[in-house]
């Protein structure tokens, strides 16, 4: 969709220069006056977004001229295409196969310990990454999270300190299809 400009109301064609403007009477400012293409160009756009949540796609197959709700309902198929689970264990499936997920292992050893995420349903296809990070640790030493290895179900992590016997939580995000 392009910006539409106003027209200039002294020339009566569309102005560069013209910022779209509201009319004042006691000074003699006329208002903005929008070209039909703008109104065109909007509602080409919205009936589109109907037809293609409210219909199958094609031209006019999802509008009805008598229902004032449908860029609503278009919204609200559109939302409801993304499903996501809100926890502390959680997934959000994006339109078009992407999946994130994300979890908690809850006061486990940071001392080079592997430890399993079990993701609570499988990707369909593949995990391209997990990545974990360590919070609640008392720091002292050298600490970094590991990955020591994924696939679609789930995924084998370490908390690395280099002394001592600490614990803490890793939290982990995984990416995937």
């Amino acid at each position: 969709m392009d910006y539409i400009r106003p027209f200039d109301p002294a020339t009566g064609l569309p102005s560069v220069d013209a910022a779209w403007t509201n009319g004042d009477p006691g000074t003699g400012t006329e208002g903005s006056i929008p070209p039909a293409e703008f109104y065109h160009a909007v509602l080409s756009e919205l009936c589109h977004v109907i037809d293609y949540y409210l219909g199958d796609g094609s031209w006019q197959s999802g509008q009805n001229g008598a229902d004032n709700t449908q860029i609503r309902q278009a919204i609200q198929a559109a939302s409801a295409q993304f499903t996501m689970t809100l926890a502390v264990d959680g997934e959000l499936q994006i339109p078009g196969g992407w999946i994130m997920k994300w979890g908690t292992l809850v006061s486990v050893a940071q001392n080079q310990t592997a430890h399993s995420i079990v993701f609570p349903t499988a990707f369909p296809n593949a995990c391209f990454g997990v990545y974990p990070t360590l919070h609640g640790v008392v720091v002292g030493g050298s600490i970094a999270p590991l990955l020591i290895s994924m696939d679609r179900f789930g995924a084998q992590v370490a908390g690395d300190h280099d002394t001592g016997t600490r614990t803490g939580d890793i939290l982990w995000t995984a990416i995937g299809w």
